[in-house]
């Protein structure tokens, strides 16, 4: 196909679209104002809500478990079964029916963000602290807490022990110091290394010990994003408005063109 021909049809399909606008211009403009004039009435009437994210972090989160978890609250929303959301995060039903949707991202490490869509920013606290303790209630994250703890106090324990002997052993080594020659000096020297160490390992242990929680809220300033705005709703309803009434258009127009063919 010669550059001349491909312009030649491309110069026709133009011809034929603005000839197609203007046959259907009025059906198409039709459309297009009633979805400005709906995206205009549901920004100014329809019920407005809110996004705000929750951090919350724990040590002995599975991020998997995690969100197969929350699994049932998401189909309960999306079903609208407000009193088994009441009752699985432990909150009156009209509470409950101020949440639009909530999702959950569990790709950072043992944290998980949890958007939240409500109608109404005065329930969040009451709402956060519901799921905060749903979460802390699966059985996962208190049986991991109680193992991990148990775990943690006999190594403590351990080191308690290597420690009092090791003590015992460098008195000993002081006290014969100068009753025999030098070599108790390196001796009680390399004792205190070790003991040293086995200090900095307990103080480690006792760190990770007192960090193993349940879930608890890390970021204390929410913030409310609102989630209308006149200039999406009418961008969004106006391309909807646009493209039915295209469809419409092209419907009317190969209807025409069949008839006037069975016609002949």
């Amino acid at each position: 196909m010669t550059d001349e021909k491909r312009e030649i049809e491309l110069l026709s399909l133009i011809a034929n679209s603005v000839m197609y606008l203007r046959k259907y211009f009025w059906i198409i403009l039709i459309f297009l104002s009633v979805g400005l004039t709906i995206g205009a009435v549901d920004y100014f009437y329809g019920r407005n809500y809110y996004r705000t994210n929750l951090i919350a972090s724990s040590p002995v989160v599975n991020n998997q478990i995690v969100y197969e978890i929350a699994e049932p609250i998401k189909y309960y929303l999306k079903n609208e079964l407000y009193d088994s959301v009441a009752k699985e995060i432990g909150i009156d039903v009209s509470t409950a029916q101020s949440i639009r949707e909530i999702k959950l991202d569990t790709s950072i490490s043992q944290a998980v963000v949890i958007t939240i869509d409500l109608y109404n920013k005065e329930d969040i606290l009451v709402i956060q602290d519901g799921l905060i303790q749903y979460f802390n209630e699966i059985p996962y994250i208190k049986s991991t807490i109680v193992k991990r703890r148990l775990e943690l106090e006999k190594y403590i324990k351990l080191l308690d022990q290597e420690i009092d002997d090791l003590n015992e052993m460098q008195v000993a080594v002081l006290n014969s110091i100068f009753k025999e020659n030098s070599q108790k000096m390196v001796s009680a020297g390399g004792l205190f290394n070790e003991i040293v160490i086995l200090y900095e390992k307990k103080i480690e242990l006792e760190q990770e010990y007192n960090s193993l929680k349940s879930f608890t809220l890390i970021n204390n300033n929410l913030v409310f994003i609102t989630q209308k705005s006149l200039k999406k709703n009418l961008m969004v309803y106006g391309i909807v408005g646009l493209f039915v009434g295209l469809l419409f258009s092209g419907m009317i127009d190969i209807s025409k063109n069949v008839r006037k063919k069975l016609r002949s």
